[in-house]
């Protein structure tokens, strides 16, 4: 072999392993590189790509945008589906959306392999009726956390909102997978200090499916429950208080038996108990426990000015009811979003 062959292939050798080298992004002088591709394993040109830290987040709504809770680069893939960050020490994950879908990988996986798949978006669509009325017009908000995403990710909340057309329809086009949470919001609702009152009802959905459409009809169930608010004793409020300053809460009262403290970890320290929380058993509990505490369903309700209230369409059931003080109403004068707690009760 001649020495311009051997040359040749100690750069062919050399472009190979550096090209290796990037692609993993194990090596501070490297850059991170790597393709976005479609569950057929065709590359996705345009997809957007964040570089995510261990200690931040951030939620993706329903076109695939991503706002991340601390700064974190994002690039867009070339024509090609590939993307190149800034060499990066530690670990990262990466985020990648686009029409076709999302995914998140850990820069441990990414080492092993720089091909990101994407999961097919679901879809979310429905009605609400209530009192046997359409909710024509209406705001719908859609939330939860992903089943997809890997163990070692940063926490990404899934966030989008939707507003019902005049037959009360709602569409969601691109929803992510796992349990979610879908909340009406009556139209005089209203936001004081980043906190909502006014009239909602939330339902907990079934898991949405990749590439699969979820059918909602919501509503023209259960019975109207009326009932009055009063303050714990004359005084606690002042005399002219305005009982329509006051919020409510009705949710199905919670059953912790199928999220129950193991016996075992009220041996450990609190150390061995934060280990066992980050493991595949502690992250199943925790899931368990935060599914009891939301529950299947609830109501926030607003309070007349006499102490009245009435929720409509309550299903059968034990529920618990709770209320405070909220902030005050558009041109009332500003205070706290922040709800005090009164009390609570239980009915069935």
């Amino acid at each position: 072999m001649s020495i311009s062959s051997y040359l040749l292939l100690a750069v062919m050798l050399s472009g190979v392993l550096l090209t290796a080298g990037a692609a993993r992004g194990d090596e501070k002088n490297h850059a991170i590189t790597g393709v976005v591709c479609d569950a057929a394993g065709k590359p996705v040109a345009g997809a957007e790509v964040s570089l995510i830290r261990p200690e931040s987040g951030g939620r993706l709504d329903q076109r695939g945008r991503f706002e991340v809770y601390h700064t974190a680069p994002q690039t867009q893939c070339d024509g090609e589906g590939r993307f190149t960050f800034e060499p990066t020490e530690g670990t990262f994950s990466l985020l990648a959306q686009g029409p076709a879908g999302y995914a998140v990988v850990t820069s441990e996986a990414f080492r092993r392999d720089a091909r990101i798949t994407l999961h097919a978006w679901g879809r979310v669509e429905g009605t609400f009726h209530q009192a046997g009325k359409a909710m024509a017009k209406a705001r719908f908000d859609l939330r939860g956390s992903w089943s997809a995403m890997p163990r070692g990710a940063p926490f990404i909340l899934f966030n989008a909102h939707t507003l019902a057309d005049e037959q009360g329809r709602f569409v969601f086009d691109q929803v992510a997978e796992g349990a979610l949470y879908l909340t009406y919001f009556a139209p005089t609702m209203f936001i004081v200090n980043d906190v909502h009152h006014g009239e909602t009802v939330t339902w907990r959905i079934a898991d949405v499916k990749p590439d699969q459409t979820l059918t909602l009809a919501l509503g023209n169930t259960g019975r109207p429950v009326v009932g009055r608010i009063a303050p714990p004793s004359p005084g606690h409020v002042p005399a002219d208080f305005d009982m329509s300053h006051v919020a409510g809460l009705f949710s199905v009262e919670p059953d912790y038996s199928l999220a129950e403290w193991p016996e075992t970890c009220d041996e450990m320290s609190m150390e061995q108990q934060a280990a066992w929380l980050k493991s595949t058993e502690g992250a199943d509990w925790q899931r368990r426990w935060r599914e009891a505490s939301n529950g299947p369903w609830s109501a926030g309700f607003c309070v007349h000015p006499d102490g009245t209230f009435r929720v409509e369409g309550v299903p059968p059931g034990r529920y618990r009811v709770r209320s405070g003080r909220s902030g005050s109403r558009p041109r009332a004068p500003r205070r706290s979003g922040r709800c005090r707690r009164w009390g609570s009760c239980r009915c069935s």
